[in-house]
C-alpha cells in the first residue's frame, strides 16, 4: 500500500478496441494504432471504480500520415508528414483527385480520409523529399514508400485513373507556381516547386494516435470524483487524463503535458 499517494501515469487507450469503439464507431479492429500493444483503459478504469470522473472520452485523435502497409507507427509518417503533406498532395484512389487540404489539422484530414472507400495515396517528388530533409531509406527498403519514374507507372501501381491523376498534378503545379491553392486552401510553403519525375508514393489510412479524454484533474493534478472533489491521495498525469488538449491535440504537446503535470503530481504527493 502506498504511504503518501498514487500518481497514475498509465497512458491512453489507443489500443483498447472494445473501449474506444464505444466513443467512435469507426474505430473497429480494422483500424490500427501507433502505440504499444498494452495501451488500454485499464488504469483509468481502476480510478473510475473509486468514483473518479472522466472527461472528453470521445476526443480520440487519429494520425493521417500512417500507412496500412505496416503495423503501428511505422516508417510512412516521415515521408508523408514532411514530404507529401508539405510539398506534395494526397488523392482519392477511386477518382485521382485531391480531397482535403493536406496541411489542415489532423481531425480534418482523418475525417476526410474516413469518408473514402479505401486508403488514399500520398505523392511527392524527389525535390519534395530533399526539401523535407528527412531520410526515407527505411520506408523504401520496406516497400511502404515506392519510387516511380513516371506518374503513369505510379497510377498503374495504385490503380488510380491515369488521366485524372495527370490533371490533378497539372492543377496542383499551377497552385505551386501561383502560390495559391484555390481549390482546397493549402498554404504553399516557401521553397515549394512544381512536382516532376521521379515520384514517390505511399498508401495512407488513419490510425489511432492519442486519446485526449481521460480522468478529470485539477491544477494540482488531483483526480476529481463525480462531485468535483479531489480523491484523497490520487493524482494523475499524461495521457490517462482528459481535458488538457481539447478535441485536437497539437503536435508534441503531449510531452509538455507529461512534464508539467507529472512534476506537479510528484511534488504534491511528496508533500503528503
Amino acid at each position: 500500500m502506498p504511504r503518501k499517494g498514487v500518481v497514475l501515469a498509465t497512458g491512453g487507450f489507443s489500443g483498447d478496441i472494445s473501449f474506444r469503439i464505444k466513443y467512435d464507431q469507426r474505430l473497429n479492429a480494422e483500424v490500427d494504432h501507433t502505440n504499444i500493444p498494452n495501451t488500454t483503459a485499464q488504469g483509468m478504469l481502476q480510478a473510475v471504480a473509486l468514483d473518479a470522473q472522466t472527461v472528453n472520452l470521445n476526443y480520440i485523435q487519429l494520425a493521417p500520415w500512417t500507412s496500412p502497409d505496416e503495423k503501428s507507427y511505422g516508417t510512412a509518417p516521415i515521408f508523408a508528414s514532411y514530404a507529401v503533406f508539405q510539398y506534395g498532395f494526397m488523392v482519392d484512389v477511386a477518382t485521382g483527385k485531391r480531397f482535403v487540404n493536406e496541411l489542415a489539422d489532423r481531425k480534418t484530414c482523418t475525417d476526410a480520409m474516413f469518408e473514402l472507400s479505401q486508403p488514399s495515396v500520398g505523392i511527392a517528388d524527389a525535390q519534395g523529399v530533399e526539401l523535407a530533409g528527412k531520410s526515407i531509406k527505411s520506408a523504401l527498403r520496406r516497400g511502404v514508400v515506392k519510387k516511380f519514374e513516371t506518374l503513369e507507372t505510379l497510377a498503374e501501381a495504385y490503380n488510380i485513373p491515369v488521366k485524372t491523376l495527370c490533371e490533378t498534378l497539372l492543377e496542383y503545379n499551377t497552385y505551386v507556381e501561383t502560390q495559391c491553392d484555390v481549390a482546397l486552401g493549402k498554404p504553399i510553403l516557401e521553397g515549394s516547386k512544381p512536382l516532376k519525375p521521379p515520384f514517390y508514393g505511399v498508401r495512407l489510412y488513419p490510425k489511432v494516435h492519442h486519446t485526449m479524454g481521460g480522468l478529470k484533474i485539477n491544477a494540482d493534478a488531483q483526480v476529481l470524483n463525480s462531485k468535483e472533489k479531489p480523491i484523497k491521495g490520487l493524482y494523475a498525469a499524461g495521457e490517462v487524463t482528459g481535458g488538457v488538449h481539447g478535441a485536437c491535440r497539437l503536435s508534441t504537446l503531449a510531452i509538455t503535458d507529461c512534464l508539467v503535470f507529472g512534476r506537479i503530481a510528484g511534488r504534491n504527493v511528496a508533500k503528503q
